[in-house]
């Protein structure tokens, strides 16, 4: 077509200079070239084989999302258990088969972004339940290169699991001989070209709510567009981000960059890529920032490289607590950062991120004057983590502390997740649960022990997994879900939540024969009920505008919920959707408060006034 824009782009259309393909197996015998390993390819998918395919930011692993076997071989190999996959869908009408597509949804699917949408699944579906276990969405993409079009041109299927070129946990691979040596133990056949990709890069990941579109993962399609940060920052500054889900972003004058995923800086691979990403993202912008914003916690791989550069550079080191930049993240993205002596409030539920107090915090009410000094003024209580980390792969030991906490005990013989867990193992944890253990009051964590607590699953095989089960487990209850007012879980403290008191009522409605359904549905309007009840009694009636933030706000029912009881209670929330409400959007909430402090002259300063009651 002489009217594309392409048409005049030999380098990419024509047969002779353009792109070469190559089919190879695993030893990198050629197979096929061109149209005939186009061909090829298509058959060997049909017939339930794993491909490594290079695409436009990496490798890609297809094959078929309607046969069990292959997924089942693609989990063992890829050494992912449950941790659901992404598909790859023929075209839109495909997409609308396979999951419930809001407008926008669409839109979305058909924008040069392109990104995975995460919408309910249509049942029965033609995916295998091993696609995505136990959870209520399935992640769809249309193509998002000629090749990948190429790949559904006259096929048996309308549908491909196209998941990301690595073993569980690292980098996407990027070139040629790198995919054939760290994916021979994956892929049974590798489609190569020889077009070299220069930066490696995952899809993005949006999620679909009532409240509107998500962003779970940053990356293709989104990255390096800007982010405002509302100051104007005197010299660049660098953001080192999270330990999980880690980004990076450069400031640079009234902008933000932030860098594509780069995941769990648990391995020595993606510690790499890491600095790889941040200096790519200082090339393309030219600049070397001697200023650079670090997480609290000394033992944070993003910590640590960042102390590295700003030593090697001889710059200014800035430490910035792990919840506030999650707050900052939502008030940059909706232009309401606190300048003079405005007000904001702050509601901030995820995992884990290291409070100023040595604990781990993660179910916090923050307030905000001028955007410099922030106050701690509701918190979840504190619950110890029998075990330490083990109590994060474990959900279960958190529900026999509480319980136990709580003189409640005697009901653990009579929850499901006895069937999961022995019986001596609960009752050691249950001896245990009074010892000096590190205390957190992380949303996440109480998440995953109520589903661990309903026989969801004993243990975490990926970040969250027994709250995404949860999740899904209450949209099968009673719409809309009706709190539990029977609680006063503020009692005690109107600037402590007692969530312990929550798991052992989920405990008594188990066992009065309530389905999990409903209590799961009856435990998140409980929680958002109560947090928004905290928030009036700590915030009052100064605030107005309330932030909402951490990982937990991508979580469909809590977010829409928590949203009403803040409206009916006169305040008006903030909801993140351009940046992720996760650790992904740590590294630009680090800028927005760094530039804070630069251009104001002062430090931030946190004050804990829970601890004071």
């Amino acid at each position: 077509d002489p009217r594309d824009r392409r048409f005049h782009a030999e380098p990419i259309s024509c047969p002779k200079c353009g792109p070469t393909l190559r089919l190879v197996d695993r030893d990198g015998k050629e197979m096929a070239r061109d149209d005939g390993a186009l061909s090829l390819v298509r058959e060997l998918l049909a017939q339930g084989k794993i491909v490594a395919v290079k695409g436009l930011g990496g490798f890609h692993l297809a094959c078929r999302s309607d046969k069990e076997e292959t997924v089942t071989v693609l989990r063992r190999r890829k050494r992912r258990e449950t941790k659901p996959f992404a598909v790859m869908v023929k075209d839109l009408n495909v997409a609308r088969e396979m999951v419930e597509l809001r407008e926008r949804d669409v839109e979305l699917l058909l924008s040069p972004e392109s990104p995975i949408i995460l919408a309910p699944k249509r049942l029965p579906s033609s995916a295998v339940e091993a696609v995505s276990p136990g959870v209520v969405d399935l992640g769809v993409m249309l193509p998002t290169t000629p090749l990948h079009l190429e790949l559904f041109r006259s096929s048996e299927y309308d549908a491909l699991i196209m998941t990301s070129g690595n073993i569980n946990s690292e980098p996407i691979c990027r070139g040629n001989r790198e995919a054939l040596a760290r994916l021979r133990g994956i892929a049974d056949f590798f489609l190569l070209h020889d077009r070299d990709i220069l930066r490696r890069i995952d899809d993005s990941v949006v999620r679909s709510t009532p409240s509107g579109l998500v962003m779970v993962r940053r990356s293709r399609g989104y990255v390096p567009c800007p982010l405002p940060l509302g100051l104007e920052l005197p010299e660049p500054v660098l953001s080192m981000g999270a330990h999980l889900q880690n980004t990076v972003a450069v400031g640079v004058e009234e902008e933000a960059f932030l860098s594509q995923h780069i995941g769990d800086l648990e391995s020595d691979a993606t510690r790499a890529f890491m600095e790889e990403a941040l200096l790519a993202m200082e090339r393309f912008l030219q600049v070397e920032p001697r200023i650079v914003a670090v997480d609290l916690h000394p033992d944070y791989a993003s910590r640590l490289m960042g102390e590295k550069v700003a030593r090697e550079r001889g710059g200014l080191l800035l430490e910035i607590q792990h919840h506030l930049a999650h707050a900052a993240s939502v008030l940059g993205e909706g232009g309401e950062f606190p300048a003079g002596e405005s007000l904001v409030g702050a509601i901030v539920l995820d995992g884990t991120g290291l409070g100023v107090d040595g604990t781990s915090w993660g179910g916090e009410i923050l307030v905000s004057r001028g955007g410099l000094h922030w106050m701690r003024v509701g918190r979840l209580k504190p619950i110890p983590l029998v075990g330490g980390e083990a109590a994060i792969k474990e959900p279960w030991r958190t529900v026999v502390a509480a319980l136990t906490l709580v003189g409640r005990g005697e009901l653990l013989e009579k929850l499901p997740m006895k069937e999961l867990v022995p019986s001596e193992k609960i009752g050691q944890i249950e001896r245990l649960s009074k010892g000096p253990w590190p205390l957190s009051s992380g949303c996440g964590r109480i998440w995953e022990a109520a589903g661990s607590l309903l026989g969801l699953g004993g243990e975490n095989h990926y970040e969250g997994e027994l709250a995404c089960l949860l999740e899904s487990a209450a949209g099968k209850g009673p719409l809309p879900p009706r709190p539990w007012r029977n609680l006063e879980p503020l009692a005690r403290d109107p600037l402590e939540l007692d969530t312990r008191s929550l798991l052992a009522e989920m405990a008594l409605r188990w066992i009065r024969g309530e389905p999990a359904s409903e209590i799961a549905a009856g435990f998140h309007a409980t929680m958002a009920y109560w947090i928004a009840e905290m928030a009036q009694r700590a915030l009052g009636g100064e605030v107005r505008a309330i932030a909402l933030a951490g990982g937990c706000m991508v979580n469909r029912h809590l977010r829409n919920l928590l949203s009403l009881e803040l409206e009916r209670r006169g305040f008006r929330p903030l909801l993140p959707f351009k940046v992720p409400p996760g650790d992904g959007g740590i590294a630009y909430g680090q800028a927005v408060l760094a530039a804070a402090m630069l251009t104001r002259g002062g430090k931030i300063q946190l004050e804990d006034k829970t601890r004071c009651v």
